[in-house]
């Protein structure tokens, strides 16, 4: 065996027992025992002086042969499905030359030793499927950089301060909890950076989205509900190509925060499996506002929200978000969007009509409309939140306005109406007697006029179980028209009787 360059028993479980080899191989370079019965190797390292590969994979090994961890020319060692009996991790840093370690599935426990620092050769470390748990120490940020940790009972990163080198770091599938990812912010060198299945949350930190060589940043199954922003956010910041935050605890409408992350961070987003709901803040009020406006706006270029609530209101199966732009986008920006089911349909009607993109239909929040609206016999607007529109704000004769009651409407452009108001008292009803309530509505008559009074002013969404009655006077002024509403208590309900609504007509 003396002139043995490589050894290699692969599939052979009939081989059991204790191979001896003594004496050396002094010209061996690769020893690899992958699935067989052999149990203990006994083995002279120091009388194989080039001996680069050893890997013992599936066998029935239940310690690593002593001399293998002398050895001073390894540069690959591979552990796995061994069966070793459970211990800590033993001691490599008298592997000089080692260049790789890869360990898996083997009962080691307790923390990952300080003596990958004394390795200076090593250029990846793969851990999985062990029981070792703890910090992630200091001498394996600052040294190899690939780090594959995945499947073990890590809890944290030590602190580090400077020569942080990881270039590919995954956790997944650990016990990383809260904030642990904040330590990674002097890591400079990150492309890759995996945390699925943990327990970080509930903020994406500022400081990992900005890494400034971070390709790829994937925290799938986490407890993530929000985004944080860096106070600096200046166009030259690094963008990571890609960021998967799917399965997490994102909830309600998209929030602003979010929306500024999507639009600032990432060429491609992940946010499948959570709990989103359309954003109330910006929408197009037509299709070819939209085409014009998507390429000042989104940075994307493919954005995934799968499994979410992203539906139109009443419907369970469509999907529409457009205040958040989730239609195809024009074929030249290359932009894709992909939703599915399930919908969860909003508490907001339009009467079966797509909000923002084919009828001025605005549902509850805060909303910023590019463009006019004009209301028509067929489509009248119908507001249910704040709006401001940058455009104008028509309502002409013969048309009307339906407004949830408390909203404010502000108008940019100028005011031109000569229809009618209807204001919806059911999303916020007042309960106390003589609570007043209010639709205000913010602009500039056109022309240089005065803001102009609606013809007729109406109330729905009282019945005869309510109890009140309802007195309405609108109040015009230069800038503004407030229809003010107060509301009144009538004891008894006259047996049933419907409430007096005092109609208002200016």
């Amino acid at each position: 065996m003396g002139n043995l360059a490589t050894l290699l028993l692969q599939n052979v479980r009939g081989l059991t027992g204790t191979i001896v080899a003594s004496s050396g191989l002094p010209i061996l370079n690769s020893l690899v025992l992958w699935n067989t019965g052999v149990s203990d190797l006994i083995f002279n390292a120091s009388g194989s002086p080039i001996l680069r590969t050893f890997a013992l994979l599936s066998n029935s090994f239940v310690t690593i042969p002593s001399s293998i961890l002398q050895s001073k020319s390894i540069q690959s060692l591979s552990l796995g499905s061994n069966g070793l009996i459970p211990s800590p991790l033993p001691d490599f840093s008298r592997m000089e030359s080692l260049r790789q370690l890869t360990i898996k599935d083997e009962r080691f426990f307790g923390p990952l030793p300080d003596s990958f620092a004394q390795l200076y050769s090593l250029q990846s470390v793969d851990i999985q499927y062990t029981e070792l748990s703890g910090a992630i120490p200091k001498s394996l940020l600052s040294g190899p950089p690939q780090v594959l940790l995945s499947s073990n009972r890590f809890t944290d990163f030590a602190a580090i301060t400077e020569n942080c080198t990881a270039v590919v770091l995954r956790v997944s599938n650990n016990s990383l909890t809260g904030t642990a990812l904040a330590a990674l912010s002097p890591c400079r060198f990150l492309t890759t950076l995996e945390v699925n299945s943990n327990r970080l949350g509930p903020v994406v930190p500022a400081s990992v989205l900005t890494l400034p060589n971070l390709a790829s940043f994937s925290a799938v199954s986490n407890n993530f509900s929000s985004v944080e922003l860096p106070v600096d956010q200046s166009l030259n910041m690094p963008t990571p190509y890609a960021v998967d935050l799917s399965n997490n605890s994102f909830t309600g409408p998209i929030t602003d925060n979010l929306l500024k992350a999507i639009i600032r961070f990432g060429r491609t987003w992940y946010i499948n499996g959570n709990a989103l709901e359309c954003p109330r803040h910006i929408f197009y009020p037509t299709l070819a506002t939209f085409n014009k406006t998507l390429n000042a706006i989104i940075s994307p270029d493919s954005l995934y929200l799968m499994q979410n609530y992203l539906c139109l209101p009443g419907n369970t199966t469509a999907v529409a978000c457009p205040s958040l732009f989730l239609v195809p986008g024009p074929a030249e920006t290359g932009l894709y969007r992909t939703f599915r089911q399930p919908c969860k349909p909003l508490p907001w009607s339009c009467s079966g009509r797509q909000p923002a993109l084919d009828a001025p239909c605005i549902a509850p929040g805060v909303w910023l409309i590019l463009g006019s609206i004009q209301s028509t016999p067929s489509n009248p607007i119908i507001i249910g939140g704040n709006t401001t529109v940058q455009g104008n704000f028509s309502v002409p004769a013969g048309t009307g306005i339906t407004v949830n009651v408390g909203s404010t409407v502000t108008v940019q452009g100028c005011v031109s109406i000569s229809g009618d108001l209807t204001v919806d008292v059911s999303q916020n009803k007042p309960t106390m007697n003589g609570t007043s309530v209010d639709v205000i509505l913010f602009g500039s008559g056109c022309n240089g006029s005065d803001v102009p009074d609606f013809r007729r002013v109406s109330v729905v969404g009282v019945s005869a179980a309510d109890c009140v009655r309802i007195e309405a006077q609108d109040q015009a002024s230069s800038r503004s028209l407030s229809v003010v509403f107060t509301v009144y208590s009538v004891p008894g309900c006259n047996g049933g009787a419907a409430p007096a609504v005092d109609g208002v007509s200016s």
